[in-house]
């Protein structure tokens, strides 16, 4: 990734909204789309649509949540820059 490159976190992005806004962001932005979802396997289904449909500039962000605090857990590793 690239120093300039804008990272964006959007949050119900495995449909609807948030999956086009998702795919938006990467093809006509340039930016990079952490897509947080909630299941894991339909947020692997959408990041795969969004690397065929608008770029490569994608990962999944599994958001768990329960009675407890919101915790979020990435698939690789990162760094908040």
């Amino acid at each position: 990734m690239s120093d300039n490159l804008k990272r964006i976190l959007v949050t119900g992005a495995n449909t609807g909204i948030g999956l086009a806004l998702a795919k938006q962001l990467v093809a006509d932005y340039g930016c990079h789309v952490y897509l947080g979802s909630r299941n894991a396997e339909r947020g692997s289904r959408a990041v795969e649509d969004v690397k065929k449909n608008a770029g490569e500039n994608v990962e999944l962000l599994t958001i768990v949540s329960g009675l407890g605090q919101p915790n979020m857990q990435c698939n690789t590793p990162y760094s908040v820059r």
